[in-house]
């Protein structure tokens, strides 16, 4: 039982290889090499981190007019924020599902030349990254302010 089963095991994961292998050779003669696929994935995931971020502020905004609503619109808003919650939470779902493909292609694709183009890549992104962490380092100091304004009264 247990040999079938690690017999089973291992045709699955070859026929998958062969398959990521086809995909990848395919996509080679048509010009698309897997560093592209990479970086085309990638900006697939920043834009859902953008996404994301979008959706975390405007759930903020939501939060804070409920501290202006008269008890009767108290379900209202309550409403509206249970919604921005709940896409903002979907968004960052994505950003980890997209994070949690790359790697998975990352394991099975890791050759010499692959580390070579992804330390190119790595340090152009590097700078993006950087501009993006300075960004939300800003917004968090606004925030920070806003709140001690807020409770100073």
């Amino acid at each position: 039982m247990k040999k079938s089963l690690f017999a089973i095991l291992v045709l699955g994961f070859a026929l998958l290889s062969g398959c990521q292998s086809v995909y990848y050779g395919a996509m080679e003669k048509m010009g698309s090499h897997k560093r592209d696929i990479l970086v085309d994935r990638v900006e697939e995931a920043k834009g859902a981190q953008e996404n994301a971020r979008a959706q975390f502020a405007n759930a903020f905004d939501e939060f804070l007019a409920v501290s202006q609503v008269d008890i009767q619109d108290l379900k209202s808003a309550y409403d509206r924020i249970e919604d921005s919650f709940q896409r903002s939470e979907r968004d960052a779902q994505a950003v980890l599902d997209a994070f949690r493909d790359q790697t998975l292609f990352l394991k099975h694709n890791l050759n010499a030349q692959a580390v070579a183009a992804l330390n190119q890549t790595a340090i152009k992104m590097r700078y993006e990254v950087d501009s993006l962490i300075q960004q939300m380092s800003a917004s968090i100091e606004e925030a920070n302010a806003f709140i001690a304004q807020m409770r100073a009264g």
